[in-house]
């Protein structure tokens, strides 16, 4: 999956490169995907596949990305592939 995330998030940039909006873009891509993590573990529509230890190991890093918000992509994926594995 982080291979995919990288794969997915590096093609994106690449196509934005030159837009003036495209470093804006992608603070705002690891805030809305932080958001999304904690969502997931803590929304309206958890994921199911997920078990309680993993839902609570995925809700903790994804608390520690908003204390410190990621200043990119590549930082979030490298970071949550860190803590999550920790």
């Amino acid at each position: 999956m982080v291979q995919a995330a990288r794969l997915y998030s590096a093609t994106y940039l690449k196509e934005i490169d030159e837009l003036p909006w495209r470093r804006t873009a992608e603070i705002n891509a690891v805030k809305h995907t932080v958001a999304c993590l904690l969502a997931r573990t803590s929304g309206r529509s958890p994921l199911e596949y997920l078990t309680i230890e993993e839902k609570e190991k995925q809700k903790a890093v994804a608390l520690s990305l908003m204390a410190a918000t990621p200043s990119s992509i590549e930082v979030l994926i490298k970071n949550f592939e860190v803590r999550i594995n920790q």
